[in-house]
């Protein structure tokens, strides 16, 4: 059930013209929060990988989440939220997947989900953006994505954890959508399919080198090539990505003023015009990239 609580992968990574500005590249994966009187808190920027390459915290962000006071994350996975968002993944008006999707796209989404271990039996009941986000998860070899070995540590380490968004919050993003929507994104996406090994490559090799503008550009492009309905496109992104930025920023807010506070969030949630780090200094803070 891991696979569904990172509503999504690439749509976390995509972006529109409305996100690209002109400001100076943003590097970094680690920034460090400021304001005068504060311990300084830090922001971290993830990617949903099992690569240890990426799961593997580099030492200065190893040593600032162990000595955080508090760490906040996009969800809190635990065994409440993982049922809600397994759950909410199938259709319950009593449709059937079949009889949402004409037959040749069916057919390719039962064979596409194949190697995610979902049986035809489970994939007959699931919506089309449950479909559309597990098939923007690269495949797992370990199972052990950074999100969730952060969530892990974070127990482990007792420190106290809090969630920048609820699951209820990202589910209503996506129900939103009529199911006719829903499915002229999976078609636009089901043409690439081929192509997204090669395009998760790509991000993450942006992402080790911590390029975020970099990312940012290359998830512009991937979806001008792919989108054949950027009217739509263009409003979705909107929505899972500026939209929800206000929200995370007034749910870490109480922490910052506390100081520090270790925040890790998806990387392509902090640059761009509407990204968090502008958001911060809009506030006040001044945010350095210290890796």
């Amino acid at each position: 059930m891991k696979k569904f609580i990172p509503i999504f992968y690439l749509m976390f990574t995509l972006l529109n013209h409305t996100y690209a500005d002109n400001t100076a590249s943003q590097t970094g994966l680690l920034w460090q929060i400021n304001k005068p009187g504060l311990s300084p808190s830090y922001l971290f920027a993830t990617i949903h990988s099992d690569d240890p390459r990426v799961t593997q915290l580099p030492p200065l962000v190893q040593n600032r989440l162990e000595h955080a006071d508090t760490v906040g994350l996009e969800l809190l996975m635990d065994v409440p939220t993982i049922r809600k968002s397994a759950n909410a993944k199938f259709i319950s008006e009593g449709l059937t997947l079949d009889q949402v999707l004409e037959s040749p796209l069916y057919r390719r989404v039962v064979e596409a989900l194949r190697p995610y271990n979902l049986p035809e039996s489970l994939v007959q009941r699931m919506k089309p953006w449950a479909v559309f986000s597990t098939l923007n998860l690269p495949l797992p070899k370990t199972g052990e994505y950074l999100d969730l070995r952060l969530y892990r540590q974070v127990l482990e380490l007792e420190i106290p954890p809090y969630g920048l968004e609820t699951v209820e919050e990202q589910i209503r993003i996506l129900d939103s959508l009529s199911f006719a929507a829903q499915v002229r994104l999976l078609t636009d996406l089901v043409a690439h399919l081929d192509e997204l090994p090669q395009m998760f490559a790509n991000l993450q090799e942006l992402y080790l080198r911590r390029d975020l503008t970099a990312l940012m550009v290359a998830c512009e492009k991937y979806l001008e090539e792919w989108s054949q309905h950027p009217e739509l496109t263009q409003m979705f992104f909107k929505r899972i990505l500026a939209d929800r930025h206000p929200n995370m920023l007034e749910r870490m807010l109480p922490n910052l003023q506390r100081g520090n506070t270790f925040i890790a969030v998806g990387a392509l949630h902090l640059p761009g015009d509407t990204g968090l780090l502008k958001l911060l200094e809009a506030r006040g803070y001044e945010v350095v990239a210290v890796y």
